[in-house]
């Protein structure tokens, strides 16, 4: 009789309560709304990279596109001239356009590996 108290005794602690009667729903509710965010970030994470990917090589297609020394240089055609103050805004501009793309790809470099 003592071991059926003494075990009645420690199942009654290991019985735990529940807080409401909705309390499985919130939680299964929960588990599934996490699961849907993480699906939804590692495709955003995707899209980024090709964004990023055709970013990255449009970016120096312009570039060569509008500073071509052919007589059918968009920029030529216009009369603009990269003397005197453009040969130092021309680099100046590939290189900041360099450099947001290289921190951009260290970002979602990071975050890609962060989430798995």
């Amino acid at each position: 009789m003592k071991t059926d108290d003494n075990f009645r005794r420690v199942i009654s602690r290991a019985k735990l309560e529940i807080p409401s009667r909705n309390f499985e729903d919130k939680v299964m509710e929960k588990i599934f709304y996490t699961a849907a965010i993480q699906k939804q970030r590692n495709r955003n994470i995707r899209l980024s990279w090709i964004f990023l990917l055709f970013t990255a090589l449009l970016i120096p297609a312009v570039i060569l596109f509008l500073t071509s020394h052919f007589q059918l240089g968009i920029l030529t055609g216009l009369g603009i001239r990269f003397s005197g103050i453009g040969q130092i805004l021309m680099p100046a501009g590939i290189i900041i356009c360099a450099a947001i793309v290289l921190i951009q790809i260290d970002n979602l470099y990071r975050l890609t590996f962060q989430l798995r």
